[in-house]
């Protein structure tokens, strides 16, 4: 039975057959692209196939793959002799991710305008491009749609990550976190009835999220018990609708130009203080909410208010505008507030913040050290709790 490599590897050798591409010896000059394969075509081009095992899909890890083989590539295109040189980005990982797509097109676009690549699955799932000619194979347009979570799930209305679905989402995967980071239900949900109950949604809208979950391959019930899966897959994939779907967002600053972030909190916090900590007016994401958690790995300080009040009054009680020149230091999502959001907060010093999973999603688009306050949140907080609740 073929390894990975050798199945790829033959993948890659059906796909450019059929391109009319021929297997040749990997030319000696080569040696820092390091090929694991070299084919031609009848104009003279020759393709080198570097290939990637991926134990799973990561966007960090997979760009930073994609960018390391692009600056061999150009360092070795940097001899005149191999102007004819193309390279082919291969990768096989255990179920695909077209995460991945969207990462060799923002690469390709960026820093390799000609980049190949083939990328699939052990199911022979995947997509590639070759000479701007690009295609997927081995996907159900149905199955596609709900993946990615903007079409219809097959057979059943509504998306996988709509606002009901993520609220539901966290209900099952946050039962029994640390209180201090997630205001929502504490109790886990054994079958349909208790997560309707538990989660305050209709059972039919608990019945076809349960359908939706499990035919996205997150979900699945067992002895009157809901098992989650591929949890790490499913945060990417709903990182990933969150970061793409159209959302308006308000840039502000202080009324009276002061800058001083420590005040805004006081303000939010008097703000709030005659508010049911079940309707606050507003809450706290981003960074700043990583600070109030006490878990900021930075002086970054960025903040996003959630409100749940309208903008005019929001803007009033803080003494804050919008501020036309689009300042990123402060930012406000108007409202509504989403029950997703909403219904999972918590107080920390008088302060309504968000969950510590959407605090994860929203540091995750910061490009001031985001990811690695994301990777903070995840390996002293989201993963532990993941795995405990999985064994």
């Amino acid at each position: 039975m073929p390894n990975e490599e050798e199945y790829a590897l033959s993948q890659v050798d059906q796909w450019l057959t059929e391109h009319n591409c021929a297997k040749t010896g990997i030319p000696v000059s080569s040696s820092l692209v390091d090929p694991d394969a070299a084919y031609s075509d009848n104009e003279g081009n020759l393709y080198l196939v570097k290939l990637k095992i991926v134990n799973g899909y990561r966007s960090q890890t997979f760009r930073a793959l994609i960018g390391d083989e692009i600056l061999r590539y150009n360092k070795f295109m940097d001899d005149a002799a191999c102007r004819r040189s193309l390279l082919i980005f291969t990768a096989m990982m255990p179920r695909i991710s077209f995460r991945a797509e969207n990462d060799l097109k923002e690469y390709a676009r960026d820093f390799l305008p000609n980049l190949n690549w083939h990328v699939s699955d052990a199911s022979g799932q995947g997509f590639s491009r070759l000479n701007g000619e690009e295609r997927r194979f081995g996907i159900d347009k149905r199955d596609l749609q709900q993946w990615r979570g903007v079409g219809k799930s097959a057979g059943i209305g509504g998306n996988l990550f709509s606002n009901k679905n993520q609220w539901l989402f966290k209900v099952l995967l946050l039962a029994g976190l640390d209180k201090r980071y997630w205001g929502g239900p504490s109790q886990r949900p054994r079958n349909i009835n208790d997560l309707a109950r538990i989660s305050k949604v209709s059972q039919p809208s608990a019945s076809n999220f349960v359908k939706t979950a499990e035919q996205a391959g997150y979900l699945s019930r067992s002895h009157n018990e809901f098992h989650l899966h591929e949890c790490g897959e499913l945060l990417e994939d709903w990182f990933f609708f969150l970061k793409n779907r159209r959302q308006r967002r308000l840039s502000l600053r202080s009324l009276y130009g002061d800058g001083s972030l420590s005040a805004f909190v006081d303000k939010i916090r008097s703000y709030c203080a005659a508010c049911p900590p079940s309707d606050p007016p507003v809450l706290i994401g981003h960074h700043q909410a990583c600070h109030l958690f006490g878990m900021g790995r930075s002086n970054v300080m960025t903040a996003r208010i959630y409100a749940n009040r309208s903008v005019d009054e929001v803007l009033n009680a803080l003494d804050l505008v919008v501020d036309d020149e689009g300042s990123s230091l402060l930012t406000m999502i108007p409202p509504p507030t989403r029950d997703a959001i909403l219904r999972g907060c918590v107080i920390c010093d008088g302060v309504p913040v968000t969950d510590i999973l959407q605090c994860y999603f929203d540091v995750r688009t910061s490009f001031a050290r985001g990811d690695e306050q994301a990777d903070y949140i995840m390996d002293k907080i989201l993963r532990p709790h993941l795995e405990k609740g999985s064994s």
